[in-house]
């Protein structure tokens, strides 16, 4: 989709396309209330600087709705349409062995644990190992 494309959309599909990315309410709301968008840089200094009013809950809210680095399963039971966008960004998991998924798992569930969030990060580029 375009960012003029994107500009043209009711308030809810506009909105819907925003919770693909981020899933979070108030952020893709208010993200959507602030078009039109002049250029991509400005969509992503308003992405960004709605991001950084959120409070703590809505950070969560995000975070949780997020698929785990290498839970293939939730990408595709979960986020069925926006699974193109998470796999491409998690492609490094796709060809892991059984071992490296297993301590990927692991290590989430730790963190989970310890944090009461999953672990983030960004994920293009990187080999199952390097995360």
């Amino acid at each position: 989709m375009t960012l003029s494309e994107f500009n043209q959309l009711d308030f809810e599909k506009a909105k819907i396309a925003l919770l693909d990315c981020c899933h979070c309410d108030h952020w893709a709301s208010s993200l959507t209330n602030l078009r039109p968008f002049e250029t991509p840089e400005e969509l992503y200094e308003k992405a960004q600087s709605e991001w950084q009013k959120l409070s703590h809950q809505e950070w969560k809210e995000a975070f949780l709705a997020h698929p785990q680095i290498g839970d293939i399963n939730t990408l595709r039971e979960k986020y069925a349409q926006s699974k193109n966008m998470s796999e491409t960004e998690q492609a490094g998991t796709l060809g892991a062995s059984e071992e490296v998924l297993q301590d990927i798992s692991n290590y989430n569930k730790a963190y989970l644990e310890k944090f009461g969030v999953i672990f983030i990060i960004c994920a293009t580029g990187k080999s199952a190992e390097e995360m």
